[in-house]
């Protein structure tokens, strides 16, 4: 893994060729955030979907919840920042960590509710069961209607 120390551009900015190692860690020293250079797959991405590992051994991922190369449970490894088409530019940045705007799959979210994948909606975040170890990647700040965005904290990312 390598940091992006010397990075330009905005973090909705794609790539069509590999311009950072992937995996590479940038850090916004201003807001706290930090973002994984990684290549989208399977589908194209739009801002507030939620990334899942699409590879064990590369830094491959995909907002396609059910018919992909997501890796069983629907691992989070990040938020896309903005919108990926992966047949002109697939490399981009994803939000790995602190606050950042997520869409609520088929049921509303309540401020509080442990976050994870819905396995329905490609890319969006439903809340977890209680009491199940789930995969549980962020903390909804916000209520938020179905099919709407809102704000949560990022949680137990790679």
């Amino acid at each position: 893994m390598s940091l992006a120390q010397n990075w330009d551009g905005p973090v909705t900015d794609t790539h069509d060729t590999e311009k950072y190692p992937l995996g590479t860690l940038r850090l916004d020293a201003t807001t706290g955030k930090w973002y994984r250079y990684v290549k989208l797959v399977d589908l194209d991405g739009a801002a507030y979907k939620m990334a899942y590992a699409a590879s064990a051994t590369t830094w491959d991922v995909t907002i396609d919840a059910s018919g992909g190369s997501a890796i069983a449970n629907l691992r989070a490894v990040g938020m896309l920042q903005g919108t990926v088409d992966i047949s002109e530019a697939a490399y981009c940045w994803v939000q790995c960590s602190g606050i950042c705007t997520f869409t609520a799959g088929s049921a509303a979210i309540i401020a509080g509710d442990f976050l994870k994948p819905d396995t329905a909606e490609n890319g969006d975040l439903e809340e977890a069961t209680a009491g199940t170890d789930e995969n549980v990647c962020a903390i909804a700040l916000a209520t938020v209607a179905d099919n709407e965005t809102g704000l949560c904290m990022l949680y137990n990312m790679p």
